[in-house]
């Protein structure tokens, strides 16, 4: 479960006050199923808590008061901004599910990769997912902004990818479309504090690294 559902109030500051969050993705990759709506598209954040962002993040000083006070599992997290969501092609309500997935990316040795031991590769960590309804005279819906805490897996931080998975469904359940962001291009991903970068390969794509 992310923490949106937990510090409903700490994001809902983030959004209204990080417009510089709000920059579109560069070269993220879609696959559509259907016929879905269209959806905003805008970069994941890399956040760290012990490092400062300079000027000054409103987002960063809202993360340290909840990193105070909910003893966090990890000092990492993950942010995107709210985001607007179109209907489907399809008359009367809809129920639009949204998929945050994100994924470790693994390291290995020299000696790993030469032998073959190990992937390095991404490996699935977790998922937050979220429902909202498209009333039958709306053009679509604004969503809350999302953002959870990633745990390290490495010794100093943490590298991740992240995918967003949106679904429109009829409220009889019917599948209407969905679309699949693959966030795999450097300009997908942006760092909120210091200590924090974006890699990339041809072979896997991008990724955001945060460390201590």
């Amino acid at each position: 479960m992310g923490f949106l559902r937990c510090g409903l109030a700490v994001l809902a500051a983030v959004t209204g006050l990080c417009a510089f969050a709000a920059a579109p993705a560069s070269a993220w990759h879609a696959k559509n199923v259907g016929h879905p709506g269209k959806v905003q598209v805008l970069q994941v954040y890399g956040f760290q808590a012990e490092a400062r962002q300079m000027p000054s993040c409103v987002f960063c000083d809202e993360m340290d008061t909840y990193f105070q006070d909910n003893a966090p599992p990890s000092s990492f997290a993950a942010y995107t901004p709210e985001r607007y969501i179109w209907r489907a092609p399809y008359s009367g309500a809809q129920d639009v599910t949204v998929q945050y997935r994100l994924y470790h990316k693994n390291y290995c040795s020299d000696y790993g990769l030469t032998s073959g031991t190990c992937n390095d590769g991404f490996k699935f960590f977790k998922q937050d997912v979220y429902h909202f309804t498209i009333p039958a005279n709306s053009t679509g819906i604004r969503t809350t902004g999302w953002a959870d805490y990633v745990d390290a897996n490495y010794p100093d931080g943490v590298t991740f990818g992240m995918d967003i998975v949106f679904s429109w469904r009829s409220t009889g359940g019917a599948l209407l479309g969905q679309t699949y962001l693959d966030y795999n291009s450097t300009g997908d991903y942006a760092c909120l504090t210091k200590l924090c970068g974006v890699g990339y390969t041809p072979k896997y794509g991008a990724w955001i690294y945060v460390h201590s």
